[in-house]
């Protein structure tokens, strides 16, 4: 399985059920902008493919692929901090995203030949007086073979 194809797979699942995302596209739209303002982004989810392990299945060329993909979210600061994080009666603070993105994710397999995705691991990566970056990890696996 190509890994653009499941990175693709995963946007689209992320604007089918998160409509409220201003941006969701790859990573690397936002590394393309030198000094992006994150804040007019917000609302955004960025995707990315970060690595994973081939193990070989019997003594064929085949291989389970097993690939871990991040989910960048982008939040803005609307009062203060608190509200930043949980969020206000109008609008969702980066918690309720993160959970929002989980059940948009989690066991789905978004239409392509893989394994449902697995929550992984999440975590904090920037935050300022503007805006917070957090980012979320999902695992699936699919077959690769030799071509």
């Amino acid at each position: 399985m190509d890994v653009s194809i499941v990175e693709s797979a995963i946007i689209a699942q992320l604007k089918t059920e998160l409509p409220y995302l201003k941006n969701v596209d790859v990573l690397a739209s936002l590394l393309a902008d030198d000094s992006p303002d994150y804040a007019l982004l917000a609302p955004a989810a960025f995707v990315s493919y970060t690595g994973g392990p081939y193990k070989r299945v019997g003594t064929s060329s085949t291989f389970d692929h097993y690939m871990k993909f991040i989910v960048i979210i982008v939040q803005r600061n609307f009062v203060s901090q608190k509200r930043l994080l949980h969020g206000t009666a109008t609008s969702k603070g980066v918690y309720e995203v993160l959970d929002d993105v989980r059940n948009a994710l989690t066991d789905e397999t978004c239409g392509v030949a893989i394994q449902p995705l697995t929550p992984m691991d999440d975590q904090g990566l920037e935050a300022t007086r503007d805006v917070v970056v957090w980012g979320f990890s999902f695992q699936t696996r699919a077959r690769a073979q030799k071509e």
